[in-house]
């Protein structure tokens, strides 16, 4: 069984935690819980510009999400697939895209998203692993916003040209993962 977090949406505040656990030498049953907690003047610019569309006054998300992976698993490295289904819950701050006055209003929900991730494990050390990916997802479109980011599913890309599609989301995958526990057909297929 694995731990880890994902590091990549440190970069808009939200913590993102990962488990995983093998059922077989081909998939494996995942999930993730995590938050995002963000607050900014409205005036204030945000310390990594090209994210500032997707900082809005105030971001408060939680998310839980379910899925599986699929891969063909090696010594060292290895190719994966991952499907997953998150619930997603915030409570935000914004300025809306159509506001003449700029003035910040409340909104929350509940909305779901699923995501597929392509990605590849690479082993650090004994007991550690590198998860490297980018992960594609879809949620029903915001009416309020065009760019924003719900956490466990990624930034919306509506507005990226031909690349964008409204409700698509991308999310860079970078998770450091630990092995709490190795299961017996590892420990008897890896010993001397």
């Amino acid at each position: 069984m694995y731990v880890g977090i994902n590091v990549a949406p440190l970069l808009v505040n939200t913590l993102d935690l990962r488990i995983e656990y093998p059922v077989s030498d081909f998939w494996a049953l995942e999930g993730g819980l995590g938050f995002r907690v963000q607050s900014r003047d409205i005036d204030e610019t945000p310390r990594i510009a090209p994210l500032k569309d997707y900082i809005q006054p105030k971001n408060r998300a939680a998310f839980l999400t379910l899925g599986a992976r699929v891969f063909t698993r090696s010594t060292i490295n290895y190719p994966y697939i991952a499907f997953n289904f998150s619930m997603i819950r915030y409570s935000e701050e914004v300025i809306p895209r159509n506001s003449p006055a700029s003035l910040p209003i409340n909104v929350e929900d509940n909305i779901w998203a699923t995501t597929l991730t392509v990605g590849l494990v690479s082993s650090l050390a004994p007991r550690w692993d590198l998860d490297v990916g980018i992960q594609f997802g879809y949620s029903p479109p915001r009416e309020d916003l065009l760019a924003y980011y719900y956490p466990g599913a990624g930034y919306t890309s509506f507005g990226f040209g031909k690349w964008g599609v409204e409700g698509g989301h991308f999310q860079p995958v970078v998770t450091f993962k630990y092995n709490l526990a190795k299961n017996k057909r590892w420990r008897l297929r890896n010993t001397p």
